[in-house]
């Protein structure tokens, strides 16, 4: 059997402040339960969540945005601070 997760927690703004000052507050209990998946992220902090809540993540599918000179920046900080795997920044 196959089924969709889906978390509503990304943003920008506050969400990001938390973050930087140490304080994620994102949860992953919606994975309980669920014992292997396939995620569709570049985060490897998600990576980790989720075999730390029993998931065994089977592929990890890259979601590889288009680059433009409005999003470069943004998307190169997401790589070099966070360690989001992205091609080509």
């Amino acid at each position: 059997m196959f089924g969709l997760i889906y978390e509503a927690q990304e943003g920008r703004g506050m969400a990001y402040r938390f973050q930087d000052a140490g304080a994620d507050l994102r949860t992953y209990q919606v994975a309980v339960g669920v014992s292997r998946v396939r995620l569709l992220s570049n985060n490897p902090e998600k990576i980790k969540a989720l075999e730390a809540a029993g998931a065994q993540v089977e592929e990890r599918v890259p979601c590889q945005p288009e680059t433009a000179p409005s999003t470069e920046a943004y998307l190169r900080a997401k790589k070099e601070k966070l360690g989001h795997m992205l091609e080509g920044l």
